[in-house]
């Protein structure tokens, strides 16, 4: 087991792990750091046919809310796909929470989206297109953001339909103990408070805590985080993959050759 002064390992959902394609994993490599993923998280679907009865009826809503990717593949496993959507939501205000989720939106739905990667700032965009109509709007079991609230005191209708379960990925434990027999990281990412909890218990056995430089993405993260009694080294302003790679560098020593450096 050796120590790497370059070596990231990135804590974050299976369904976004999409390995030598992760945009992450790209970026932060293109940049001279060594990744490694960790998935934390599986996603069970359910209610998909629930969520079809009220696809099957765009003239009962004033558009869609997708708030991750998980919810786009819902719509589309629920439909069967980009041709079974009805064309009328095509034509309705469809909102996207982060890039990664419009992507996904565009690539399995065929739909364009207004999007932002702060919850606060989607909810203004939405409210300033508010409709008579209540906006469908797909959602896991666990609600971790605060937009349907924040919609409600804005006098904003939502339809809420609970598309999958979170669940802890069986092999997190396993999967950790091959990741640090190839490489202990200096840089450690965390995508959600499951991972951090999930994994901190065997990580602080291993790596040198002090010196280990703990990035969160958005600041519900980085309390979980602190909740370890660690130092949140950087957080990324964003979930994209541009911005952890600038929250990863903000912490790293300048190196020739420009790497590590934004």
């Amino acid at each position: 087991m050796k120590d790497n002064q370059n070596a990231v390992l990135v804590f974050k959902a299976i369904s976004d792990d999409l390995g030598d394609k992760d945009p992450y994993v790209k970026v932060l490599a293109d940049k001279g750091f060594t990744v490694q993923t960790i998935p934390v998280l599986e996603f069970k679907f359910k209610n998909l046919i629930v969520l079809k009865e009220k696809l099957d009826r765009p003239d009962r809503y004033g558009g869609l809310i997708l708030s991750n990717p998980r919810c786009v593949q819902a719509v589309a496993d629920a439909v069967g796909g980009a041709d079974e959507l009805p064309d009328e939501w095509r034509e309705l205000p469809v909102f996207a929470v982060g890039e990664t989720t419009a992507r996904q939106a565009k690539d399995l739905l065929n739909i364009c989206t207004t999007t932002s990667g702060n919850v606060a700032t989607l909810t203004t965009m939405i409210v300033q297109k508010r409709s008579l109509n209540p906006l469908l709007l797909p959602t896991g079991n666990i609600q971790l953001d605060t937009m349907d609230r924040l919609l409600t005191k804005q006098g904003v209708a939502t339809d809420m339909v609970e598309v999958y379960t979170t669940v802890p990925h069986p092999q997190i434990e396993e999967n950790l103990q091959a990741a640090l027999e190839v490489c202990v990281p200096h840089y450690v990412v965390y995508f959600s408070p499951s991972g951090v909890h999930s994994s901190f218990p065997i990580l602080k056995e291993v790596v040198d805590v002090k010196e280990t430089k703990w990035i969160s993405i958005g600041p519900t993260t980085g309390a979980a985080i602190e909740s370890h009694g660690l130092k949140v080294s950087a957080s990324a302003s964003k979930p994209t993959p541009d911005c952890l790679a600038e929250a990863i560098a903000s912490c790293a020593p300048r190196v020739s050759g420009n790497r590590f450096v934004l």
